[in-house]
């Protein structure tokens, strides 16, 4: 579920950037004010009676030393029950920062920057050139099958190796590092996605990868299977349709499995 920017609430302040700035300020490591504000809130959780956003201290503040205290107070004072209009005001003005920052953005301020160029290079493949006659009957050529599997070896080299599964690799160690402001942090769940469930864009293209390396490699079994057969046997026609599928078994399911890619969307609408 999105973030719920109506209201002034915890997840929308954060999403802001706001706790980065108290934190900053206060000379605190990068996520320390959420975390205590998430605490809190779980302690106060515990009593029934209690509402998440109430600002009532229905918690021991025993627990927590004079820093996480203040940040509490100040979260709670601000923010907790804010009116309409003044949420409003604030997240035009965080708008208004972003886009100053945007005027003036160097490389470095917010991103990693790199020049690095990706490891892939296209696969070389080539048109078979062998035998192509026909004399009108249906004729299996095992030259072209070879040729076929050949092909397909380009990109599938083995099981475990293959020009997909490198790419796949290659996108599983970039991280997106948009910026810290409300829209660049939906952006950045939206590619890495947020977990178990919701494996983001890269997630989702690094298993369409991984799952046509397989279907590609159980393809060049299948048909070398299926080319031992035809030079086995003295007719041509002699492996069957049913056979052919029970060949072919692994590399249809690998890719019937591919239609439940590509879903993911990429929206950045809160």
């Amino acid at each position: 579920m999105g973030i719920n920017w109506d209201y002034a609430n915890l997840d929308a302040v954060d999403a802001l950037g706001i706790f980065r700035d108290y934190e900053g300020e206060h000379g605190e490591d990068p996520g320390w004010a959420r975390s205590v504000i998430d605490r809190i809130y779980a302690e106060k959780a515990s009593d029934t009676t209690s509402h998440k956003d109430d600002t009532s201290s229905n918690f021991d503040r025993d627990n927590y030393d004079a820093d996480e205290l203040a940040v509490w107070d100040w979260y709670a004072e601000t923010y907790v029950g804010m009116d309409q209009s003044a949420w409003d005001d604030v997240k035009k003005d965080r708008v208004d920062e972003i886009m100053d920052d945007i005027d003036t953005l160097k490389p470095g301020e917010y991103h990693d920057f790199t020049d690095e160029g990706s490891s892939w290079k296209p696969p070389v493949t080539t048109e078979f050139t062998g035998d192509v006659s026909g004399n009108n009957e249906m004729v299996v050529n095992t030259e072209a099958i070879q040729h076929l599997i050949n092909q397909f070896a380009t990109i599938a080299v083995g099981e475990h190796k293959g020009l997909l599964l490198d790419l796949a690799t290659e996108l599983d160690g970039k991280m997106i590092k948009p910026g810290g402001f409300a829209r660049a942090e939906i952006l950045r769940q939206k590619i890495d996605g947020t977990g178990e469930g919701n494996p983001g864009i890269r997630g989702d293209t690094i298993g369409l990868l991984r799952t046509l390396h397989r279907a590609l490699f159980d393809l060049q079994a299948g048909l070398q299977v299926m080319k031992t057969e035809y030079e086995k046997t003295e007719e041509d026609n002699e492996v069957t349709q049913a056979k052919l599928q029970e060949l072919l078994k692994d590399a249809w399911s690998e890719i019937g499995a591919l239609n439940k890619y590509g879903t993911v969307g990429g929206s950045t609408e809160a």
